[in-house]
């Protein structure tokens, strides 16, 4: 659950996210993203996609497309109960020690954005993501 894109800090709590092109997953994560069952993201810090739709990216291949439906920024001891529910936890702690894992600064003062998001498009076959990235930046549709 890796970001791509320029960041910048504001404070040692916040950190400011323009992400480029991506939505980067886990393994362990990625057949449930694929199959829509996965439709919510976590990301550490604000973040601004540039696009409406990213690409789905897992070990630097491309699996399909997301259109991001919705984004909210609130901090971690804050996000909803449902949300934690729909990303796999039973609870915050939980939450917190797998994000833990990922982002080893967390903490519950630490701003977040909950990225909603549904899968558009699913390619037949795994794409090279520096490769998809060029033919979207020269004009090409995936």
């Amino acid at each position: 659950m890796r970001q791509t894109g320029r960041e910048r800090r504001t404070s040692r709590d916040t950190r400011i996210v323009e992400l480029n092109y991506v939505l980067r997953f886990r393994p362990e994560y990625l057949h449930k993203v694929l199959s829509g069952e996965k439709r919510v993201t976590i990301r550490l810090g604000i973040v601004r996609p540039r696009f409406g739709e990213l690409l789905i990216t897992c070990n630097n291949l491309v699996y399909g497309i997301a259109e991001v439906e919705s984004l909210d920024i609130r901090k971690l001891e804050e996000v909803p109960k449902d949300v934690i529910r729909e990303e796999g936890f039973r609870n915050h702690k939980e939450l917190l020690e797998e994000l833990r894992k990922l982002y080893p600064e967390i903490r519950d003062t630490t701003y977040v954005t909950i990225i909603r998001f549904r899968v558009k498009k699913i390619f037949e076959k795994p794409q090279d993501m520096l490769k998809a990235i060029l033919r979207i930046k020269q004009g090409h549709v995936l």
